[in-house]
Formats: C-alpha cells, structure tokens, sequence
C-alpha cells in the first residue's frame, strides 16, 4: 500500500514529504526552494532505518525559511502519525540549497503524535554500526542563541551521549563554520568524542550558527578536529575528551560543493583536508611564522608576574636587552605590546576619531598617555629605527559592537589609526566581548567574518594578523596566525599539548599556529594567584624543543633580564628563526599528549627527518622509534641533537629511556657512501637553517658547504664519513676533532652572515 504524501502549510510556507520515498520539497509562496531533500530517522533500537546521502541545518524563522537564526517558533507536523514511525526517537532532516550551498543536520524531537522541529546548536549526527546516538531528557533547547543574548541555552546538563553497543563512539559530528554573504567560502570540521561525555560542553563550543560546508566523501579513517580551543566559556565545565580514534571504513558522507577523500592513511588524509581547505579559499600565507617577545604589560620586576603597566621605558629596556644578549640578532625581533587592554577592557572611547585613540583612567588609577609621553607612533619609529617590529593586542568587539550602525566604517577606522601607526603585527583577542549581535539580519560567524573583514581591509595585506580564541570558519584567509589553546601556564601545560596536537595539519597551510609565548626561567612566568611551579633545566629543553620542532610562532615572555640564566636564554637561540615547516604527531592516534613528532626537512641539496621523543610523565619512560614508519630503510644515521652523539641504526628500530620531563631530538638520515652533514648543534633542525647548500663533488673527494648564522657567531657542525674516509684538508673551516665516524668542525662568522667552506678527504680502499 502506497503511503500518501504530507503536506505542511504554515506562514506561507509549504513542506511536501513523501513516506516511502523520503524526499521533502519546500515552498515559499510561489517560490521553490527546494524539491530534493531526504529524511532520515532513527529508530528506538539504534538502527539507521533511512540513510540519507545528505545531512543539512536549516532553521524556520518566524518570518520565512532562511538561513537567518532569529526567534524561535517549532513548526508542528501534526500529519504524520505516530503509528507510521512507531519507534521514532530522533529524526534528522536535509535540505540542499538552490545555490548548490549544504547545511548541517537538524535535530527534530517527538512528543506524542507530534514531530517539533525546534531551535538547536548547530550539530550533525551521523550513527553507523550501533554508534552513539543522542538520548534527550526534559525539553528540547529554546530561547535566542547564547551568542546573540548573552543567556545560557537551557536544558544543556539534559542532554548526553549515550553509547548503543559498543564502548567507543562510531559518530561522526559535523560543524560549519562560515558566511555564506561573504563570498561563500567556508570550513567543514570532524569531531569525534568519547561516549559517555555531556554533549552540554560540545553544544557550548560549537553555539554559533553554520551557513556552508564543503562535501566529503570518508572512506578510511576520521580524525577529532576541534574547532574551538580548549577554552570553553567558564572552567566550571568540564573539557572534553580529545583522544583521536578511527572510524570504520565505508563509513560515508557526501555534501554537493567540493569531494575531499579520505582513505586509510589518517595522516595523508589530514594534509589534504588541510590542503584543500587552502585552495578552497586562496589563501596566501607569510612566507614563514614571526618570532619575538611577548610584553603585552609589563611585569613585576620582584615576582616574575602582572602589574598590568606598560611604558616605553619598559619597551626600550627590553630592546637593549634583546641587543645585550643577541638574541635580536637570532630572531626575536616582534614586540606582542598592549597598551593597556588587559588593564581595562573599555581603553578606547568609542568613535571619537578627532583625538584617537584616547585613553581612560582604568581601574588601576592610571592614564596611559603618562608612559607614552611621545606617542605611540614615534615608539615604533624609534623600534622600526632598531630592527623591531611592533605588534599591540586589540578588543575587535569592544570597540564596536556588532551589528550596530555603521559598525565596517567605524571599525576600519580604528584599524586603520593604528597601521597609521605603523604597526606590524596585529593580535585579536577578548572575542567574548561580543556578547551580544545587535542585528537579527546575520549570523554570528557572519559578524565574525565581517569583522575580521573590515580589520584586514583597514591594516592591508603586509600586517600580519593573529586570532585568538575565536572560530576558525570566518577567519579563514583573512588572519595569518592562530591561537591553538588558551594561555600557556606551566601548572597547566596539557592543554597546550591538546591544543597544538589537535591541530598541527593546519599549520603552514592555512595558518601558521602559536602557541601564546613561553618563559625559560627556571620559575616560569604565572600570575599571582596561580601557582608557581620550579622547572627543571631538561623540562625548559623539551618545551623548547617542542615549539621549535612544531615550527610555531615562537615568542618569550616573562621578565627575562632578571629570572633568565644565561644557559637559559641559549634554548631560544637553538630554535631561531623559526623553520617554515611542521611536524606530525606520528602517535597521534595511540595516546592522549603524543610523545612521537616527526619534522621533514626540504632543502634544495637533500631531504631528512628531525623526531622529538617526548616523556610528558614524571617517570621516566621508554620510547621506540621505528624509522621505518617514515620511510627509512634498515640502516639509519642519526644523531642526538643535545648530547651531540651520533647514533648508528642498522635495525630500523631504536629504544631510548627518557627521564621524567626530558626530550631527545634526532635527526635521520639516509645512509650514505660519501661524506655528509647530519647534524649540527646551531639550531634543532640541524641544517634545516644554517646550512645554505651542501655538495659533494666526488672526483675531488671534496664536500662544499654554505652556512649562514648571525655575524659575529660561531657553531660546530658533524659530518658522517664512510669507513673507507678520512679528512686530509679544510677551508674556511677548523676541525675540533675525529672520531669516526662523525668529523667535527667548526665555522666561524665575522661581519658577513653567509661563509662559504669546505673539506678534501682521502679515500683508501681498506680503511676502517
């Protein structure tokens, strides 16, 4: 027996739904929207009773059916009887866009013989084989977004995860976060979570709407992919699992605008979602990430900690410091300033361009003018004059809020003001000051794309532009640095480890990462009221070796000139400037803070690895590495980079025991038949920046090298020498000793930063 179609007609709206053949078609008026969507439901036992090769958002408004998140009113379908979806708990419904657009999946909830389609967070839910489905108790969520009021959604605590058979999660979970006005270039994100875990948090991550996605094809592995840092709104709320898992093969998922495959190499899938992603929206990144120091206040002097000050004095204390010391020279060249936001979130009276930017008696009773007795502009002067670059920390939303009138005109002025200024580096951050979206017309990530808009418009294309704790959806092309987890603290280093694995793909392509800053100080930098933590010199080393292997943004805080050794501020030199590259978590998928990361290095004359072996416990601990898993064959050169030791591997396996808090990095190389760098002790990528070009000119028996290093410095590079080898000869080089296999020299710099090198060997047919 054919089932009839339903018809729903409500405010000049009207919804088609055929039973048996599960298409929905929309009108509104005379005008279709859509005839093609599919809905799928599933039913009380777990059971996916109609696959649907679509999964899309959309929401009825009051007025019309739009994309537009406005008040909420549930559209009743008192049409369809209870009795023709006997076990009904959930139903998911899609709807294609006309202009080929995808949306995310709704949630519709039954009470009685009715099916209410209410207001939700944007959510998608896709259960295969008996995975986790959503189990609702009490009322569905209603009420205005918590972004757009500033009010919690209701109900959040009543609604989790529940695992139908089996003890890990087979859901995968969908968020959009893009403007479909502003050029309909978007992001589409995978999450995976662990069962058993309140979906209250995840709803409170991902509580702006969607506009866009991107179609996907997933026919391997799936990855977590947090949008959101670790950060929720409070830190009453629990975080979430972050643990990656696999999902089975076949699973499958398909949208309409652009096909990304993913296939049983987890991480050759993550690289091309990451790439197309930067295709998809053209984005053109800074040839490499910044270094510098992070003096967004200035700090107690006596306690390694805020007083929320910042003058010019500080500013120039600090730059005679980076002088002092050579590490200006090095790399640390950005100064990440604030001129007293984080003393007082309302520093610019809004809109009075005559006299911007004028500053208020903030809360701890001072004016900014005070310190800046020359102004701002002939501060950066003055650091442009002695090699710096000048960044300031801003409140996108204080200043202007959303929505209201003229909001692009005002904010670009203020923008503009401060590249006046001649400001180089620019960091948005305190997004939670938008509270509140003044207009009902846009989406939240449509404010968040036009803001971020109208600040690139205004700084132009050369300042380099950092989002801090803010979707990545609207800001995708438009900032060149990314904050991948809240503020580094040394009691709370773990959720800056979850941060940057979590997403590490990213990196390079359509950001370049940053970690916030780190303080080499033994006392680490904390404010007054966190704890104060003593790190061991080899803690200090793995963070170090960390940041740099990850090739983030590399930036040091802490009053340093006081609290630093000498010994101390060396580890920052070992990892500037920052390589362009990024490493890969090779354990990603076997444990919570991977200890395994894998940096390829590519330069012009050869390829080879840098691994860091990390022991985040405070035991020490065993690690394997296997060579193999990254393409080596049986016979590996290798070489510890801290202890300066060359390790043969003829197995294509090693074991290192690692000492609580402690790290290893070695670098690996093919192995050869004539002499080769394979290490060096300048910087941890062991070539990757101070070796310029390298070339063996065999009927010489003769290696030539270009090294490049600040003037006025020296380092000592390792050189492998086949067994039938030995040196007989060097230029521009001297050697400190040899002990076969490994020859080290020494090359030395004086006012030129580049010294061209090189060694004669003798060979000898017997030679052992």
């Amino acid at each position: 027996m054919r089932t009839s179609e339903i018809c729903i007609e409500k405010n000049g709206i009207t919804l088609r739904f055929n039973p048996e053949t599960g298409k929905l078609s929309c009108k509104v008026g005379e005008k279709t929207l859509f005839k093609n969507g599919v809905l799928a439901y599933v039913d009380g036992d777990g059971a996916l009773i109609k696959v649907t090769s679509n999964l899309f958002k959309h929401h009825i408004s009051r007025k019309t059916l739009n994309t537009v998140w406005g008040e909420t009113e549930a559209l009743q379908i008192t049409s369809i009887p209870k009795q023709q979806l006997p076990s009904l708990k959930w139903l998911v419904y899609s709807i294609p866009n006309k202009n080929g657009l995808v949306f995310e999946a709704e949630l519709i909830n039954t009470t009685g013989s009715d099916i209410y389609i209410r207001e939700i967070h944007p959510l998608s839910l896709r259960a295969e084989d008996g995975g986790v489905l959503l189990e609702y108790s009490g009322n569905i969520f209603y009420g205005s977004p918590y972004w757009k009021t500033g009010r919690e959604p209701e109900e959040l605590s009543n609604v989790r995860l529940r695992n139908l058979r089996e003890s890990w999660s087979r859901c995968w979970w969908t968020m959009v976060m893009a403007s479909r006005r502003d050029g309909g270039r978007g992001l589409v994100t995978g999450v995976l979570e662990r069962a058993n875990i309140e979906i209250s948090v995840l709803v409170r991550r991902s509580c702006a709407p969607s506009n866009l996605g991107l179609e996907m094809v997933i026919s391997g592995g799936c990855y977590i992919d947090p949008i959101w840092d670790h950060r929720i709104w409070s830190d009453e709320f629990p975080f979430l699992d972050r643990r990656p898992l696999r999902v089975k093969s076949g699973v499958s998922f398909k949208t309409s605008a652009t096909t990304l495959m993913w296939d049983e190499d987890i991480f050759r899938c993550l690289d091309q979602y990451a790439e197309t992603i930067k295709e998809f929206n053209n984005i053109q990144l800074p040839s490499k990430p910044i270094s510098g120091v992070f003096l967004p206040y200035s700090l107690d002097k006596e306690n390694n900690s805020y007083t929320y000050l910042n003058r010019e004095e500080y500013v120039i204390e600090w730059m005679d410091f980076l002088d002092k010391t050579e590490l200006g020279k090095y790399g640390l060249r950005y100064f990440w300033q604030d001129f007293s936001s984080h003393g007082s979130p309302n520093l610019f009276i809004p809109y009075q361009m005559n006299t911007f930017p004028i500053w208020v008696e903030n809360s701890r009773g001072y004016r900014v003018e005070k310190y800046f007795s020359k102004g701002i502009k002939a501060l950066v002067d003055m650091m442009h004059k002695r090699g710096y670059k000048a960044g300031i920390s801003t409140r996108p939303f204080t200043y202007v809020k959303a929505g209201e009138p003229d909001e692009d005109k005002k904010t670009e002025e203020i923008y503009r003001k401060i590249a006046d200024w001649g400001i180089d580096y620019v960091i948005l951050d305190f997004h939670y000051d938008f509270k509140e979206n003044l207009s009902w017309d846009h989406t939240c990530m449509e404010i968040f794309k036009r803001r971020y808009l109208a600040i690139r418009k205004a700084v132009g294309k050369n300042v380099f532009i950092e989002a801090c704790g803010v979707p990545l959806g609207p800001i995708i092309g438009l900032a060149d640095a990314f904050r991948t987890s809240r503020d580094w603290r040394p009691h709370l280093s773990h959720r800056v480890l979850s941060g940057l694995k979590a997403l590490y793909y990213l990196h390079g392509k359509c950001f370049w990462n940053h970690p916030e800053f780190f303080d080499v100080s033994e006392i680490p930098f904390s404010p007054v009221d966190q704890p104060r933590i003593k790190y061991s010199l080899e803690r200090t080393r793995s963070w170090i070796s960390l940041l740099g292997i990850l090739c983030l943004n590399m930036f040091a805080g802490g009053y340093l000139p006081k609290f630093a050794t000498p010994e101390r501020l060396n580890l920052y030199k070992k990892v500037l400037p920052v390589y362009p590259g990024r490493a890969t978590p090779i354990d990603l998928f076997e444990r919570e803070y991977p200890r395994v990361y894998d940096l390829p290095i590519k330069k012009s004359f050869g390829e080879w690895h840098v691994i860091g072996l990390f022991n985040w416990e405070e035991k020490p601990d065993t690690i394997d590495l296997d060579f193999r898993r990254l393409g080596f064959r049986e016979k590996v050169l290798a070489f510890d980079f801290w202890e300066e030791k060359f390790l043969e591997v003829n197995s294509g396996k090693i074991s290192f025991k690692i000492a609580p808090f402690d790290c290893k990095i070695i670098s690996a190389h093919e192995d050869s038949t004539f002499p080769k760098i394979i290490g060096t002790n300048r910087h941890i990528t062991q070539g990757g920046i101070e070796i310029k070009d390298e070339k063996w000119i065999a009927y010489e028996n003769t290696l030539e090298v270009s090294s490049i290093s600040p003037e006025e410095t020296n380092h000592d590079v390792f050189i492998y020498l086949p067994a039938n080898f030995a040196p007989k000869e060097t230029f521009n080089a001297r050697i400190i000793e040899y002990v076969p296999p490994i020859l080290r020299v020494n090359v030395s710099f004086g006012k030129e930063e580049e010294v061209r090198w090189k060694i004669l060997f003798k060979k000898q047919k017997n030679l052992e």
